[in-house]
């Protein structure tokens, strides 16, 4: 004889039949989600229906009707000279019966285990154990338990970051002569590239910034014994500099900074 029934939620449906007999209605425990439910306060019954007060959310088999029958006291006690009743008595024998119905639904130790609520542990039935909402505490973890399948997008702040545990290793590109840059959002906005002996030179809001060689400032005039200019130099033979981003002598870039300076048009 079923001593349960359980349901696929859908957050609409409140009502669900109960499919099992029972004596009363306090007998009657309801689950959603595996979280013990509380009666008048989450659901009621009326005759063989409980009805939720708010509608359990889509799941499957998430909403379970179970019996729990108590069997501290016998449903009717007997007195010398008193009436016995044929009802009263299959009452005595249905209570037995259905709590060794129950009982079969867990498995019995030196101390007996009965279903419901064990702290961090609902027990449902034999094969149905569930894990309290917010009950595993950090040191029931096992170490590198948490793994990137476990991490819910978007769910990792600079709170959860410990100081310096993010080094040019874990970030894109993160090789040494990389720069990470920020826009005014404080969202990644560019990411420059450079070599040792560079440094970083801007090229006005908006723009992505550039690495210049040599550690000299823009403008900075220098003899070099060679047919072509080293990298990140031009020339000084009076070609045309472009007042902003362009092409001079095959290089393209954003000459403001070099403009604002030399001002050769």
């Amino acid at each position: 004889m079923a001593t349960e029934v359980s349901y696929n939620g859908d957050g609409n449906d409140k009502t669900f039949d109960i499919t099992f007999p029972f004596l009363r209605d306090s007998h009657v425990k309801a689950s959603v989600g595996g979280v013990t439910q509380n009666v008048t306060t989450d659901y009621s019954i009326s005759g063989t229906v409980v009805t939720f007060v708010t509608a359990p959310v889509s799941g499957t088999a998430n909403v379970k009707l179970y019996r729990d029958t108590p069997i501290v006291t016998a449903e009717h006690d007997y007195a010398v000279g008193s009436a016995i009743k044929a009802d009263s008595l299959n009452e005595n024998q249905k209570q037995l019966l259905y709590a060794i119905e129950e009982a079969k639904l867990v498995t019995v130790t030196s101390g007996g285990i009965t279903t419901g609520a064990k702290n961090d542990v609902t027990v449902n039935s034999d094969s149905d154990w569930v894990i309290n909402a917010n009950s595993i505490e950090q040191s029931m973890m096992a170490d590198n338990s948490v793994g990137v399948d476990e991490i819910e997008p978007n769910s990792v702040g600079s709170s959860e970051l410990v100081d310096n545990s993010v080094g040019l290793a874990q970030m894109a590109g993160g090789t040494d002569g990389n720069l990470i840059t920020y826009d005014t959002s404080g969202d990644p906005a560019y990411v420059a590239t450079g070599n040792a002996g560079q440094y970083l030179v801007s090229n006005g809001a908006g723009a992505a910034p550039t690495f210049q060689a040599g550690g000299n400032p823009v403008g900075t005039v220098i003899w070099y014994a060679g047919g072509t200019a080293p990298t990140g130099y031009l020339k000084a033979n009076g070609d045309t500099i472009a007042n902003g981003s362009g092409t001079t002598q095959s290089i393209t870039a954003n000459f403001s900074a070099l403009y604002a300076i030399v001002g050769i048009t």
